[in-house]
């Protein structure tokens, strides 16, 4: 089962000050790097709620963070290149 987000989530987001809060029904899958990140440091979500993400068979103790399911966010990287050379030898 999917988390969604509820009327209770909606209105723990908007009582703790959320700059958007997401509609109710909106799967927490959805929700940005930068949302869930923001939810887990407010401890949004209820230690039930929690419960409900899966844990990967590789962790070891506890859980993962919330942000840590999240599908899309900002990444950082770029890449060019060019080349030039030259050099000095003996004949």
């Amino acid at each position: 089962m999917e988390l969604m987000v509820t009327k209770e989530i909606a209105a723990r987001a908007k009582a703790r000050g959320a700059c958007k809060v997401p509609k109710v029904g909106t799967p927490l899958s959805a929700l940005t790097f930068e949302q869930l990140m923001w939810a887990d440091t407010q401890r949004l979500l209820t230690p039930e709620e929690l419960s409900l993400f899966p844990i990967p068979e590789n962790v070891i103790f506890g859980t993962l963070p919330i942000w840590a399911f999240s599908g899309s966010g900002y990444g950082y990287g770029d890449g060019s290149g060019y080349g030039y050379g030259y050099g000095f030898g003996k004949a």
